[in-house]
């Protein structure tokens, strides 16, 4: 039996329209980010509404959009006297060449003067089409590359125990949004952060929530919906780009 690596060639097939384009996501996220900017935030977030504002007018004016914004809350179920998580969001799409886009949920904690990693998960999608190695569009990864707007308060090795330049898994997800994203993480912090707690149930926020849910996620799960009402062929291999057998 040959030592060579086998690769598997693959023959191409449609691809899965269930996702936004990535210039239908960059004229959302402009519009978007405004509306998040009239949220009334907590007093430890007041300062989110000039960058997201910022972000919006780069979305509009200059086809590309680079954010990054944190916040910090107590730790679910540590003890009182734990260091505060900082949670930190990211978005990139850049329009440019081949097509990009990314986004971060990392966790942090300080240490010193810098922050170590804790967490830290991507959410790509990908417009390169490899037949010797088919991925989802829309896929998470753990880890991933540090983003250059995380350099300046983590070390250099923050996250390098999940081991950023393994790739795999990437795993089929969700589409994501900014404010889907923030949302996410609003969730998963409210327990620990009352002003956190009283924003994820208020009209205003919601309503940014409920404006990218109609725009990003049900056309996806109606396309689902409908592939799996009319298609036998699987729909996890569909997000792979397989044929038919």
């Amino acid at each position: 039996m040959s030592s060579a690596r086998f690769k598997k060639k693959h023959n191409t097939y449609r691809e899965p329209s269930c996702y936004i384009t990535a210039e239908g996501l960059l004229v959302h996220e402009a519009a978007s980010l405004q509306h998040m900017a009239t949220v009334p935030w907590p007093s430890k977030l007041s300062w989110w509404q000039g960058k997201l504002l910022e972000a919006a007018r780069c979305a509009s004016t200059q086809s590309a959009l680079d954010l990054h914004i944190w916040f910090e809350a107590p730790a679910p179920r540590a003890s009182e006297n734990a260091p505060y998580h900082c949670i930190e969001l990211g978005a990139k799409i850049d329009l440019t060449k081949d097509a990009m886009v990314s986004y971060f949920f990392a966790i942090g904690e300080s240490d010193n003067d810098q922050r170590r990693g804790l967490r830290k998960l991507d959410f790509d999608m990908d417009f390169n089409n490899s037949t010797e190695e088919p991925k989802p569009r829309m896929h998470s990864q753990i880890s991933g590359q540090m983003p250059p707007s995380l350099r300046a308060r983590y070390y250099a090795s923050a996250f390098d125990n999940m081991l950023p330049q393994m790739e795999k898994p990437r795993i089929v997800c969700l589409p994501k949004s900014f404010a889907l994203l923030t949302h996410l993480a609003f969730l998963e912090y409210q327990s620990t952060d009352a002003g956190i707690s009283n924003l994820v149930s208020d009209s205003k926020w919601l309503s940014v929530v409920k404006a990218a849910e109609w725009r990003i996620l049900k056309p996806h799960f109606d396309y689902c919906a409908d592939w799996m009402q009319h298609e036998t062929h699987s729909l996890l291999s569909h997000f792979y780009s397989q044929p038919h057998s």
